[in-house]
């Protein structure tokens, strides 16, 4: 097969090609297309572990960075809860459907895996 790999586009190029909501931002929207979502999922792990996620549902590394590089940890854990739409989930088969979020209600969250210690001798 000769099929061409897409490109991960990058938010701000998305941002240009859409148009914000009703209050003139893209609260709200999907992290991954910027189109309008009501659901959502929770990513906890290390900052890499969201930077793999954001890239893997359509987000440039760039960008996925920039993100990562805004939010906080808490007890060294990254916690975050991303808008995210079925179609940007449906990239990564593994993930879980995205939620409905509405304030405050839990969301389905993708936790990194914990390696097993080391073994003793």
């Amino acid at each position: 097969m000769t099929g061409k790999k897409s490109k991960p586009k990058s938010v701000l190029t998305l941002a240009a090609h859409r148009s914000p909501g009703l209050d003139g931002t893209f609260t709200d929207t999907c992290i991954g297309c910027l189109r309008p979502t009501d659901t959502a999922l929770g990513v906890l792990g290390d900052p890499e572990w969201h930077a793999a996620f954001l890239v893997s549902i359509g987000l440039s590394s760039k960008d996925a960075i920039k993100i990562i590089e805004s939010g906080e940890t808490r007890d060294g854990i990254f916690r975050r809860v991303y808008r995210v739409c079925g179609k940007c989930a449906a990239r990564v088969p593994s993930l879980p459907k995205p939620a409905l979020a509405l304030g405050g209600d839990p969301v389905p969250t993708i936790g990194q895996p914990i390696p097993p210690p080391p073994a003793r001798r």
